[in-house]
């Protein structure tokens, strides 16, 4: 399979494109064809080397979204999405063809979002919910944070529409903690 691959951090020109061996799958782990990858300012900061922990050689990227071809028969074929800590660290990442990824941190690809609407929500969607968590906000605020999300959504097209499900997402998080 294709995949971005560096061996040694510094600089970008370190990524190299090439052909690399199937992700093996290990237990609790699914085998999913990349359809959309993102990418995060961890993703470069990752291969600049500002990220100690980060094992060499590696393939980055840590938000995707794509189907799942192997693992339990529950998930097979289903469309997903997912982000991880360590992908993309200290295991492969999802800027590659395939990706082995932990069964407990897949979730179900909305049916309203493509793949790669569904590839861009990892990281902003857990900043979105963290600072709703952290800000202490009422569910009354909530409510209109949402509203002014939705209208934007209506005036500015698909990015604020997607915008507009990662807040509607996380509002739904916050009121059920």
């Amino acid at each position: 399979m294709q995949a971005l691959h560096f061996e040694k951090t510094g600089t970008l020109d370190a990524l190299e494109l090439r052909d690399v061996a199937m992700p093996v799958v290990g237990e609790g782990d699914v085998l999913v064809k990349i359809h959309a990858a993102g990418i995060n300012p961890s993703d470069i900061k990752n291969v600049l080397g500002r990220f100690p922990y980060t094992t060499l050689p590696r393939i980055p990227g840590r938000d995707f979204s794509g189907v799942v071809i192997e693992g339990p028969s529950e998930w097979k074929g289903k469309a997903v999405w997912g982000s991880g800590k360590g992908v993309g660290f200290t295991r492969d990442g999802a800027h590659a063809e395939y990706l082995a990824f932990p069964v407990t941190g897949l979730s179900l690809k909305p049916d309203s979002l493509s793949f790669t609407e569904a590839a861009a929500v990892g990281v902003p969607y857990i900043t979105a919910m963290e600072a709703l968590d952290r800000s202490g906000v009422s569910e009354d605020e909530v409510a209109r944070e949402r509203s002014v999300a939705q209208a934007k959504a209506l005036e500015s097209g698909k990015s604020a529409e997607i915008a507009a499900k990662m807040v509607e997402g996380s509002v739904q998080k916050y009121l059920k903690d």
